[in-house]
């Protein structure tokens, strides 16, 4: 799938009025999955990471269509999120060359500052 695509098709449903149910919950949990995934240095198959990218992405990209703004054009939209996912691939390059200890530190604050706010999110 091209990369504009990528970052599109997650907020289809919402445009068609569809309800996603656990749209706070699947996010806080990705966060957490992510984070702790970091920190712990795990590597997945290709199979498995891209499954859990994928379904991130769907409550990510549901949420931020569901949220954005009356008059906000998708191309503006698009190009954010294609930026902030470019800076982000950037940034994972960069810890895989660091030492692992700054790495699982990283993970392990995301985890505690995810588990953190989304546990305010759901309660």
């Amino acid at each position: 799938m091209p990369g504009q695509a990528r970052v599109i098709v997650p907020g289809f449903p919402s445009w068609g009025g569809l309800s996603l149910p656990g749209v706070e919950t699947g996010i806080t949990f990705s966060v957490l999955v992510t984070s702790t995934l970091i920190a712990t240095l795990v590597k997945l198959s290709t199979a498995v990471g891209g499954a859990l990218v994928g379904a991130f992405m769907l409550f990510h990209g549901f949420d931020h269509d569901s949220e954005m703004p009356v008059g906000e054009t998708l191309a503006g939209f698009s190009i954010a999120t294609l930026t902030i996912t470019l800076v982000e691939r950037g940034l994972g390059s960069l810890m895989l060359k660091a030492d692992s200890r700054f790495s699982r530190g990283v993970g392990g604050v995301l985890a505690v500052v995810g588990g953190v706010s989304g546990g305010c999110l759901i309660a």
